[in-house]
């Protein structure tokens, strides 16, 4: 699904003269999405729709709101982990589909064993789903490496959130660019990566509560 960025062009038409209101926005409205590409361009030469993980947000109040800041309010805490707890305890079965109207539990097959017993050699599947969980609870995404062997997964390597870059290729379509340590990275296309959107907008890049909600939280704080 390549996609490729186009120079945003405005048009304008004879009308009533703008109110205060609207010139005051107008001049910094058209002009951010060519300097949001432009910026995008630079540090991405290879796509100007890459989309960086939300890891702090600023509040209309002045509050600078990270997911650990936000992991201090009793509410955010006791949300978070009671969905991450819950749903890694739960168990992950694999069906297979045989006329497309019934479905049988399937036991034998490499992935079952994956989802459902150890995702890799450092983790229980609870450990993992838990971890999972937490990351679409603060950055509406989390994402794993599919470890493969001949085209066969092995092993699902879990990546942290805050560290994963979305973006669209327009040769190869969309691709995960994964900095740990902010110098090196490893970039990935869609096919070798494991992901989950917990809230989305454009179907493929999440959307962090963290940022819709810095306003509300910013006042708890407060």
């Amino acid at each position: 699904m390549a996609r490729k960025a186009y120079r945003m062009l405005s048009t304008h038409m004879a009308g009533p003269r703008p109110g205060a209101l609207r010139q005051f926005y107008m001049p910094g409205m058209s002009s951010f999405p060519n300097m949001v590409r432009q910026t995008f361009y630079r540090l991405f030469q290879w796509g100007g729709q890459a989309v960086a993980p939300v890891n702090q947000s600023q509040s209309w109040g002045g509050v600078t709101l990270s997911p650990d800041l936000a992991l201090s309010l009793s509410a955010v805490w006791a949300c978070a982990w009671r969905y991450a707890k819950t749903i890694s305890t739960l168990p992950l079965f694999l069906y297979q589909s045989k006329d497309g109207a019934t479905s049988t539990r399937v036991t034998d097959h490499p992935l079952s064993r994956i989802l459902y017993e150890q995702p890799n050699a450092n983790m229980t599947a609870a450990s993992f789903w838990m971890s999972f969980v937490i990351g679409m609870m603060l950055w509406g995404g989390a994402f794993a490496r599919k470890l493969m062997i001949g085209g066969r997964v092995v092993a699902l390597e879990p990546w942290r959130p805050e560290f994963v870059t979305v973006y669209q290729n327009p040769d190869d379509g969309l691709r995960y660019r994964y900095a740990p340590n902010g110098v090196e990275y490893i970039d990935l296309p869609a096919s070798e990566v494991f992901a989950v959107l917990d809230q989305t907008i454009d179907g493929l890049t999440p959307v962090s509560r963290i940022k819709y909600g810095s306003n509300s939280m910013a006042d708890a704080l407060s």
